[in-house]
């Protein structure tokens, strides 16, 4: 008995905690918490019920003391002993608490910065759309700017400069017929004069 006793309690465990080695019918060989009270007697039936027929759980249980678990047990093939483990709930769930915390403001600041990016982006597509929209119907104008600001998006400032390359071409294409129109008006001019001489003549 004390060989089992020494052997569980090279074990590191929790202050409260307990490791329990149960024979095959459920009595205590050995009990790091009150050794001396519990062994050589059966473990409570809500944690030795639970082990009926497996070969390993974990699962919440009532400890002999009264405090509440978190237990895990493991049962031997050979000899179907069964060494348990019981943690306490209170210590456990403590335990928990602070990564539970850190992780819950970890998600709550990716959150907030997910959405401010958002914002920021979302202001900066509109404003974009904006400045876009704006260009187009100015090049509607007599007096159209012929170059405009590039503008911060890849996309957008694709489209301004087929913009600014589509004034080009109507601004050359402007000039082509304003200086056809002009020959034709001094053709005509020319002719008129010409058969204004031959009358005269």
């Amino acid at each position: 008995h004390r060989g089992w006793l020494d052997f569980l309690n090279d074990y590191p465990i929790a202050k409260r905690g307990t490791l329990t080695l149960n024979d095959r019918n459920g009595a205590i060989i050995t009990r790091t918490l009150n050794d001396e009270q519990w062994a050589g007697k059966r473990s409570s039936s809500g944690y030795w019920d639970r082990t009926i027929g497996k070969a390993e759980g974990v699962f919440q249980s009532v400890g002999l003391e009264g405090q509440r678990f978190y237990s895990a047990f493991s049962r031997s093939e050979q000899a179907g002993w069964v060494l348990g483990t019981g943690v306490p709930r209170d210590e456990a769930e403590a335990g928990l608490s602070v990564p539970t915390t850190l992780l819950g403001l970890g998600i709550a600041t990716a959150i907030v910065v997910a959405s401010l990016l958002a914002l920021f982006l979302g202001r900066r597509v509109a404003d974009t759309v904006t400045a876009l929209a704006n260009y187009a119907k100015s090049m509607a104008k007599p007096n159209r700017p012929t170059r405009s600001a590039p503008l911060s998006i890849v996309e957008a400032e694709t489209v301004r400069m087929a913009l600014d390359e589509a004034a080009v071409q109507l601004d050359a294409r402007e000039r082509s017929v304003n200086e056809a129109l002009e020959r034709e008006a001094r053709s005509r001019a020319a002719a008129e004069q010409a058969n204004e001489a031959k009358d005269q003549f």
